[in-house]
């Protein structure tokens, strides 16, 4: 009786195993990339929601971003290949280096050289990938308009979606110049008596902000720049102020705001609109949007819901 038991337990103990290995691979091997494709799909679902792409631009954007998806595939399958090929030899030769930078501080010629051959191949390929994938950004950047470019600029990727996803003070405003027009536009409403004191008042909060944003010797250019600007922004009627503002504006806009801007919408471009799964997700939400609207449709009074009309019978 005694060895019945120790093969039922050992079947049971099989069986189990058996079972239970699944699920034990796909907690390690399965979830993590499902979490990481979920998280993604959710934030560029959340930055659409406030993007208001219409059709023919996610007509567009479309297939650029299944290209720049098959770009990272091939650089990302060519390293794997790579890694496989070598991976005894690179693993021998990076170990090789760590020991030669943390005694000496750099790498042997010799082993930059060999670094240099294991690398060229994907190092090659990835920048033509980076070069690509810079044109198709400038691509999606001319599909959008300039308050969409503000939203994407200052999207913050967020899995639970906020109120708002930028300021929406800054839509329909130039994405780097709506602070100083608002400046030049109270700057007008001062009056000519107490312009001097104000204007002196203005140049002075504004040299200790510049000290902490430009170099020293770029300081007094720079306020030089903006009293014109004040001076000139004062002196045109209403009309001539609508149509310059904006020239106005990005003559004293620091040029590290601009890189500052420009450097944000390029890589959230990268990162959501030129996402592998961006046409899966702007598809899956056109139908849930589509959905949403004949429910709307569904739900509104009878004196606004469209009626067709009935054409009258002849007499």
């Amino acid at each position: 009786m005694r060895w019945k038991f120790f093969v039922c337990f050992f079947l049971g103990a099989a069986l189990c195993l058996a079972i239970m290995a699944p699920i034990f691979s796909d907690d390690k091997d399965g979830f993590p990339q499902q979490i990481d494709a979920l998280n993604d799909q959710i934030q560029i679902g959340n930055l659409l929601t406030g993007l208001y792409l219409t059709d023919a631009q996610v007509a567009e954007i479309i297939p650029l971003s299944r290209r720049a998806g098959a770009l990272r595939e091939n650089v990302r399958n060519l390293r794997d290949s790579m890694v496989k090929k070598h991976g005894a030899k690179y693993v021998s030769l990076l170990t090789t280096m760590r020991e030669e930078i943390f005694k000496t501080g750099d790498a042997s010629e010799e082993s930059k050289k060999a670094f240099f051959n294991v690398e060229s191949q994907v190092r090659d390929k990835k920048k033509e990938m980076n070069e690509e994938l810079q044109s198709l950004n400038k691509q999606v950047q001319a599909i959008l308009t300039d308050n969409q470019k503000v939203i994407v600029a200052e999207y913050q990727p967020c899995v639970v979606p906020v109120q708002s996803i930028t300021h929406p003070e800054r839509i329909g405003a130039s994405p780097d110049n709506s602070g100083v027009i608002k400046h030049l536009e109270d700057i007008r409403e001062i009056s000519g008596e107490d312009w001097p004191e104000k204007k002196a008042a203005i140049l002075a909060k504004l040299t200790v902000k510049l000290k902490n944003k430009l170099m020293k010797d770029e300081v007094p250019s720079m306020l030089e720049k903006i009293g014109a600007v004040m001076e000139e922004a004062r002196a045109m009627s209403a009309d001539e102020f609508e149509l310059e503002k904006e020239k106005l504006a990005a003559r004293v806009v620091p040029a590290h705001e601009k890189e500052s801007f420009d450097s944000a919408l390029k890589w959230k471009i990268d990162k959501f609109l030129l996402h592998k799964s961006f046409a899966e997700v702007a598809e899956m939400k056109s139908g849930y949007d589509r959905t949403a609207a004949r429910g709307r449709q569904k739900d509104k009074p009878a004196y606004q819901k469209k009626i067709r009309p009935v054409s009258s019978p002849e007499p």
